[in-house]
C-alpha cells in the first residue's frame, strides 16, 4: 500500500492506494483521496479513482449518522 500527502494553508490532501484491498484482477488502480479544506465552509471530499482491463462493478461504503443528500445522481456524488 502506498500514499501520498500534502499540506497547505487551505487544504490537506491524503491519498492511498488500497487496490490490494480488492481481489480483483481486471483492477489496475484504486486510489482514495481525502481532501480537507480549510476556510468559512470547511469541508472533506472523499474520492475513490480506479482503472480495470474491462468493465467492473464497484461499490464503496459510508458509514455516518450525519444526514446526507444525492448532489448528482447520474455521478453518484453525494453531500453529508
Amino acid at each position: 500500500m502506498t500514499s501520498a500527502e500534502t499540506a497547505s494553508a487551505t487544504s490537506d490532501t491524503f491519498a492511498v492506494d488500497i487496490r490490494s484491498a480488492y481481489p480483483v484482477p481486471v483492477l489496475k488502480t484504486l486510489t482514495r483521496t481525502f481532501v480537507y479544506a480549510r476556510g468559512a465552509a470547511p469541508a472533506l471530499t472523499v474520492q475513490d479513482d480506479f482503472a480495470a482491463d474491462q468493465p467492473v462493478t464497484f461499490e464503496t461504503a459510508l458509514t455516518t449518522r450525519a444526514k446526507w443528500k444525492f448532489t448528482n445522481l447520474e455521478a453518484g456524488t453525494y453531500e453529508v
